[in-house]
Parts: C-alpha cells; structure tokens; sequence
C-alpha cells in the first residue's frame, strides 16, 4: 500500500475509545459527499456530489493498538491540529470583511507628541493576559504600543465615529473609549470598540482589615484614602489634558457622560449604570461596552409599563430597519419621567405600552409593504392604537363619571325639592288644624253658663245631711 494524506477539513470527528482488553481504537469519521454534517461552523461541505456511481469515499477509519500511551498522543496532536486549523479559517474569515485603513502617519518632528502612559486596552491584544503600553497621538491617527511590536494597535481618526472621556468619579478606572466607523483587528478579534483604561486604587478591598475592628479614624486609612483622592485627581487631568490634544490634531470632539441623567438596566447580561452623552448612550465601565449612537434612532418604545411593576423596558428602534433593536431590561419606574423628558429635548418620538412586542415580526412586516406602512400612519399603527384605547376608555369613565355627578345632583334637587314640599305641606297642615280648633270653639256666653251650672251642682252637694259622708262604726 501506499500513503494517503488527508486535510483535517474533511474530518467530521474523531474519537479514542479504550475496548476490551488491552487494545485502544481510534475513529476517524470524513466528511463524505451528500453528509449532512460540516467541519466549520457556516461552511459548505468541501467533497462535490458524488455523480460518478464508480467513485469511491472513505466514510469512516478505525485505527487498533495496544500502546494506549501512543494512541492518546496521536488523538492529542490531531484535535490540536484541527483545532489550529479552525482558529485560522476563523481569523481570515473575520480579516475577509475587514475595510482597509489608511496607514498611519507618524510624528517625527521634533516636537512631543500627546502621551499617555501604562495603560491597558480592552479587548486584550493578548488572549488573557493583560498588556500594558502607552497611547501616542500622531498626525492621522493614534497608536498603542506594547512591548511587542504584534501586540500595537494603530487607530485612524477617520474611522472613529465617538470619543468618550470617562474620568474617575464614583468608579476605580479612568478611561478612553473610541467608537468606530469600521471594525479593526485587536489582537485576533474584530471588534467596533477599543479602550485604553488606568486602574486608580486598589481594585480589591481586604476583609482581614475589616475584621481587625479598624477605626474609620485610624490615621492610615485615612492617609491612603487621601492618597488615592489625589491620585484620582492627578489621571484625571492627564486624560483631560490627552483629550484636549487630540481635539486639536482632529476635527472630532470628545464627549462625557452626564452623570446627574445617569439610570441603571440591563443591556447585555448584567445590570449596570447608563450614562447618556451629548451623541450616545453608553456603559463603558465593564466589558463588552454598551455603545448606542441617538442620531441612529427612530423611536423609542416604553415597555411593560404597569401601574404596580417596579421596573420596565426600553426598546430602541433604528431608523436601517435591517437592524435589530436595542434593549434596556429592568429599568427602575422612577426614572421613567426623567427618560421621557431627556427624549423630548432630543426630539425622538417615544411610545409607551403595557406590554412586550415583537419587534422582529413589526419590522418584518414594515420592510415588506413600506408604502403602506407609511400610508396607515407609520408605527402609530402599531404602537398608537393601545393609547388611543386607553384615552378612550378614560373619556368614557369621565363621561360616565360627569353623568353619575349628574344624576346624583339631580337627585339631591329632588329630594331638596321634596324636602321644601313636606315643609310646606306640614306648615299648612299646621295652619289648617289651628283654622279647624277655631272654628269648632265655643263663645264665652256659653262658657259662662257652663261654669254657672257646675257651681250650682257644688253648693247642692254641700247642703245634703253630713250623716251619709261618713262611715257608722260598729
């Protein structure tokens, strides 16, 4: 027989099994023609169809041995290959969609260049490990350099669409942040973002000094807190005084976050602080950042907002319907009026609603009739109706409400009027028996004569023998 070599492309698998005995197998199974599987991931299947009835492919391999020693340090070399191979494809895939930048135009003239230095950038230019260098500004662009010449990172101004100066004020790192236009290579990632950050302070805090029953007094914790403030303040006025510099080489200008606006939610997997700006709505402080540019955004959709419920969503749609919306979980309720205020003097239009929509199915459903979108009255279609309900309903319960306060003045008039007229009727009742008691009086001659007779019939009664008015003893 005679060698055959094989590409790792056309591996679908592999596999060590220990079997009975002593003996250790190793299954190699192929990519064959017409199989379903695939070697990477999104890639076609790289065998053509099997069209000639004659041709022959090897489906699957077995390979039997009793050196177990060996046979895992093969099947240990060939999942490092494979997965080498993979790494590789992954990386020219990503270089494949990249945009060609300008080559950056160093400054050589006599004078100094901006500067900042030990910093570290985000992402990591060297898979985990962390990598400190100084950021330079040169004519057309900014540099990074490490101590590995592989580890620089160049930065064109024309590619950069935000810059975001951070200083440190209730966190531990001061930082800048570059938004850009076109994504770079860092490192082996592709990535729209990069940032240069200095740490300020300890990052971790050591519970053993908690523990010893330390005073807030104590004159060395004081000294260090005193310590770190100023060290706050002095890389503070570096990065304002590197921002500063830049502006002046670029026509770009840098934003800061307006913390007095800031809220809390959860835009990605966690939930953070978001700070608007003058041009975005950021979250820069952990990674992956949260980067939203306002002048991208259509409208504004309030979700889950409930009478009871605590928090609430924001919806982000952008005016390239081919995107997908961005969205805020769990906003807390009391910054809603804040949030509809700030959009109100940005002029985007928002919506507000009690429940979740589909947003895929909407845009979906817009990109597919445009013109009839916009004639039914654009996302008022959508998202109008459920207000327009609701005010109804709300003037109805007034109408119903104005006609019960209606019903019941007129009711209270009734038995107002009814309470006059029992009134009435008593005082006349009154009138009527006082008219009745003189009509059917007597005169005083009558009156006169009656008493006469009455003391007649006392004086006759007086005159009768005193012998009948008294009891005979015995």
């Amino acid at each position: 027989g005679t060698h055959v070599p094989f590409h790792v492309s056309t591996i679908k698998n592999v596999s060590c099994v220990a079997e009975e005995g002593k003996k250790h197998s190793l299954r190699i199974n192929f990519q064959v023609p017409g199989s379903m599987g695939q070697t990477f991931k999104a890639d076609e299947n790289p065998l053509p169809d099997l069209s000639d009835s004659n041709s022959l492919f090897i489906k699957e391999l077995v390979y039997r041995t009793e050196d177990e020693r060996a046979m895992n340090e093969t099947f240990r070399r060939m999942k490092e290959l494979i997965k080498k191979v993979k790494a590789k494809q992954t990386l020219e895939d990503q270089k494949r969609d990249l945009v060609e930048q300008a080559t950056l135009q160093i400054n050589r003239s006599g004078k100094s260049r901006p500067i900042l230095k030990e910093l570290m950038v985000r992402p990591n230019v060297s898979g985990s490990r962390k990598v400190i260098g100084n950021l330079e500004a040169h004519l057309n662009g900014l540099r990074f350099s490490a101590a590995r010449a592989s580890e620089n990172v160049d930065i064109i101004y024309a590619n950069i669409k935000h810059m975001i100066l951070q200083p440190c004020v209730k966190d531990l790192i001061v930082l800048i942040h570059f938004h850009l236009h076109n994504p770079i290579m860092v490192g082996k990632k592709k990535t729209f973002d990069v940032q240069f950050f200095r740490e300020v302070g300890s990052q971790a805090d050591d519970l053993d000094m908690r523990r010893g029953g330390r005073s807030g007094y104590d004159p060395d914790e004081i000294a260090e807190e005193e310590r770190e403030q100023r060290q706050k303040k002095d890389l503070n006025d570096k990065f304002q005084r590197f921002a500063k510099d830049v502006e002046s080489l670029t026509e770009k200008e840098f934003d800061m976050p307006y913390r007095e606006l800031a809220f809390t939610g959860v835009p990605n997997k966690s939930n953070v602080t978001i700070l608007p700006t003058v041009n975005c709505l950021v979250h820069l402080t952990e990674w992956p950042p949260f980067v939203l540019t306002l002048e991208d955004i259509e409208i504004v959709s309030f979700e889950r907002v409930m009478h009871g419920l605590k928090n609430f969503d924001m919806v982000f749609v952008f005016e390239d319907y081919a995107k997908a919306p961005k969205k805020i979980d769990s906003i807390p309720t009391e910054n809603l009026d804040t949030l509809k205020k700030w959009l109100n003097e940005l002029d985007i239009v928002w919506y507000e609603g009690k429940q979740n929509l589909n947003w895929p199915n909407i845009l979906k459903t817009i990109k597919d009739d445009v013109e009839g979108f916009v004639e039914q009255g654009g996302f008022d279609y959508f998202l109008g109706e459920e207000d327009e309900s609701e005010e109804d309903d709300d003037d109805e319960e007034e109408d119903e409400y104005k006609d019960e306060e209606d019903e019941s003045a007129e009711e209270e008039d009734e038995s107002s009027d009814d309470d006059e007229s029992l009134a009435e009727e008593s005082d006349e009742s009154d009138f009527q028996d006082l008219d009745s008691d003189e009509e059917e009086g007597k005169d005083w001659d009558e009156l006169e004569a009656e008493a006469a007779k009455e003391d007649k019939k006392k004086r006759e009664l007086e005159d009768q023998p005193a012998s009948r008015h008294k009891r005979k003893r015995k």
